[in-house]
């Protein structure tokens, strides 16, 4: 008896996973547009119109500018952060030295 309600359990399932598969296979998805051919469609438009930083190079042009000005951000934390008070030690260290000393180091070359 449990042999037969295996038998008919797996067949069961071997039958809707047939109709599953035949449901997958005969259903028709729509062609969504390539990506390439929605990006120059959005390009012609926003050229068309003269909004330049709508289209691919524009955004680009605003990444590139974004990225440029957090490394002068970081640029301007390093100077003020790491580079200006190792400076300040060595004038004070020179101006206990010698007091000539300091200001031949604040002339520089």
């Amino acid at each position: 008896m449990l042999g037969r309600t295996l038998c008919w359990v797996q067949w069961m399932r071997r039958k809707r996973k047939g109709r599953r598969w035949l449901q997958k296979k005969t259903s028709v998805k729509p062609e969504e547009p390539d990506l390439l051919t929605q990006i120059d469609e959005i390009n012609t438009k926003a050229m068309k119109e003269g909004a330049f930083m709508e289209t691919v190079w524009g955004q680009a042009v605003t990444a590139v500018t974004l990225i440029l000005a957090g490394c002068l951000v970081l640029w301007e934390l390093y100077l003020n952060v790491v580079y200006k008070p190792q400076r300040a030690e060595e004038v004070m260290m020179l101006q206990q030295a010698s007091p000539g000393g300091a200001k031949a180091m604040q002339k520089g070359p």
